[in-house]
């Protein structure tokens, strides 16, 4: 393997004392030598905060549904749904569901009010919508199901008691649909069918699983691209490219790992590990030599693919790294952060990564990737 100037880890004074985490088991250890790189960094992911759920979710949703030619009503909120007998006719869109809902709720609609079929269907819908779906979380898989609630219609008209009633039985069946980390609510779609003096709410409702992501290591025939973002321009051929191999890498990787996260999740328990080439393997400080990793299935005459994670020492590999290149190491990358994931924090979820390129200059010079996989425990502000 060539051989390069690199560093042990992590950066620590002569005689520093630290420990693992408690919960961990780690032991103290003493470190004896200095380090002048720093390769082992902790840092703390901030869960994005996610759109907050408003009545948009029915205008534009994950999915269009409809269900054949039930019914004639338009539920377009510009027609001007009825105001709840709660409600303003100045309040906003939002303001005028969120009062439907605790008008709902709380049990204080009248059966003297009274409301168009749009109106009640338009109310209903966008009321499960805000208070039960999801539409926020990606997944992979979908189903759906259809219930029916019936109400009285005279003359066409619905009191606001009975929309309320509708709403109070569609939400108890569809708050069940939901199981953490199974399944959820992604979108409801409510119609109405008029049968002599009676309604029917139709409630076609979409639930949302499989949360893996797959990942892509697809790449076009014509790419090829720089190993590193510094090294300057990084495009190897005539299609211009803002992204350097390692970082297309990184992205391709991070899609593939990002789990749903809603809003009041965070992380606990965060640890990062790094791999890089010739440190020494130490697992109670996270790090791990990038050499541990080999690929027996080596590609003859390809030395790119003598390791999963980039590494170009030899004059017969390339600094660009083509369509099989990438395809390759991005497998590799995945393959890597899950190796650490099983074998030594099983029970936390892969957070994020980074994925940078180096220079080695020695005996000739070397094109390397170096990353850090970052793990932790998801937990909810609601327990």
């Amino acid at each position: 393997r060539p051989v390069f100037p690199r560093f042990s880890c992590p950066t620590l004074l002569p005689g520093q004392l630290t420990s693992g985490r408690p919960d961990e088991g780690a032991t103290p250890y003493l470190a004896t030598q200095p380090n002048t790189r720093v390769r082992c960094i902790r840092h703390t992911p901030h869960p994005t905060p996610h759109a907050r759920r408003g009545v948009a979710i029915i205008a534009g949703g994950l999915v269009l549904l409809s269900i054949g030619m039930l019914v004639s009503c338009n539920k377009d909120p510009l027609n001007e749904p009825s105001v709840p007998g709660n409600a303003t006719s100045t309040q906003s869109v939002h303001q005028l569901v969120q009062a439907f809902v605790a008008q709902a709720q709380g049990g204080t609609a009248k059966s003297m009010e009274t409301m168009s079929v749009d109106s009640a269907v338009w109310y209903v819908e966008a009321g499960l919508n805000y208070s039960l779906a999801k539409a926020w979380v990606e997944h992979n898989e979908e189903t759906v199901d259809s219930p029916t609630v019936v109400v009285p219609c005279p003359d066409g008209m619905i009191t606001d008691a009975a929309a309320s009633d509708a709403f109070n039985t569609l939400y108890a069946q569809l708050a069940a649909v939901e199981h953490d980390g199974v399944q959820h609510l992604a979108l409801v779609d409510v119609v109405a069918r008029t049968t002599g003096d009676n309604m029917e709410f139709i409630t076609r409702y979409t639930i949302g699983s499989n949360y893996e992501k797959v990942l892509d290591t697809n790449y076009p025939s014509w790419i090829s691209l720089n190993w590193w973002t510094q090294a300057g321009d990084c495009s190897c051929s005539s299609v211009p490219s803002t992204v350097c191999a390692e970082k297309k890498i990184q992205h391709r990787v991070r899609s593939a790992i990002m789990l749903p996260m809603q809003p009041g999740e965070y992380f606990t328990n965060v640890e990062t590990w790094s791999v890089d080439w010739g440190i020494q393997t130490s697992i109670p400080d996270k790090c791990i030599d990038a050499f541990s990793f080999g690929n027996p299935q080596n590609v003859p005459g390809h030395s790119n693919m003598d390791y999963p994670i980039y590494l170009c020492g030899d004059y017969d590999c390339s600094p660009c790294l083509d369509a099989s290149d990438l395809s390759f190491h991005t497998q590799g990358v995945y393959d890597v952060l899950s190796h650490i994931r099983n074998n030594y924090c099983p029970s936390k979820q892969a957070v994020t990564l980074t994925v940078d390129g180096d220079l080695a200059i020695g005996q000739g010079s070397t094109f390397l990737h170096f990353c850090s996989f970052t793990f932790g425990v998801k937990t909810s502000s609601n327990q």
